[in-house]
């Protein structure tokens, strides 16, 4: 997906990443150990977290400088990915926002009020309602 990414010139994008290294299946889908270092090679940054129960149980809150302090210190914690059965059953998921480099300050982040939607499938009209 990364290089879609590019090719298609997405400046904003939004999420679902795990916490804290905790997760019920094998994915490789946590914010500080997969997300963070996938998402700054292809040049995008980190906007913030969405405000949740997770994100403040385990105090990744703050600034994108907060965000990568506190990675930083979960990975020199742990540098070893767990194993499932170490954390299973733990509901650890929130929502990453994200920016890609050189998108201008004033542009802001899109409201797709049809994106919340629980569904798969987009029209070109849902689409259109983010806006650029």
């Amino acid at each position: 997906a990364g290089p879609t990414l590019l090719e298609r010139g997405v400046r904003f994008l939004k999420t679902e990443v795990w916490m804290n290294d905790l997760y019920t299946y094998h994915a490789e889908n946590d914010f500080c150990r997969d997300w963070l270092p996938y998402m700054t090679r292809l040049g995008y940054d980190v906007l913030k977290l969405r405000e949740s129960r997770i994100a403040r149980q385990f105090r990744f809150t703050g600034d994108a400088e907060k965000l990568r302090e506190r990675c930083k210190k979960q990975l020199e914690d742990n540098p070893t990915r767990p194993g499932v059965t170490e954390s299973a059953g733990l509901l650890t998921d929130t929502d990453a926002f994200w920016v890609r480099r050189g998108t201008p300050e004033d542009v802001p982040f899109p409201d797709c009020p049809n994106m919340k939607q629980p569904t798969r499938i987009f029209t070109s009209e849902e689409y259109a309602t983010c806006g650029s």
